[in-house]
């Protein structure tokens, strides 16, 4: 299911938090900059750099860290677990 608008909005702030936290000053900045994917309910993020050893233009992307949204039951609801 996907994120409602409301959620998706959380997300965005929580991300874009989290980045300026870890992003170092722009006199230490070592190059690289944060690209923010979405799909369904989770969220990538990667440090995108030039390619060592590779052609002039030729970027990586290196994974930073990846999140997933879950969304807890409500009562009466199955949370996809079963009893045994």
């Amino acid at each position: 299911m996907a994120l409602t608008e409301l959620e998706t909005a959380r997300v965005r702030k929580a991300v874009g938090a989290f980045i300026e936290r870890r992003r170092p000053p722009p006199p230490h900045s070592p190059g690289g900059r944060p690209r923010v994917s979405g799909v369904g309910q989770s969220v990538e993020i990667f440090e995108v750099r030039q390619a060592y050893g590779g052609a002039p233009g030729e970027k990586s992307e290196i994974p930073v860290a990846k999140a997933t949204f879950i969304r807890p039951a409500r009562a009466g609801e199955s949370s996809g677990c079963v009893r045994t």
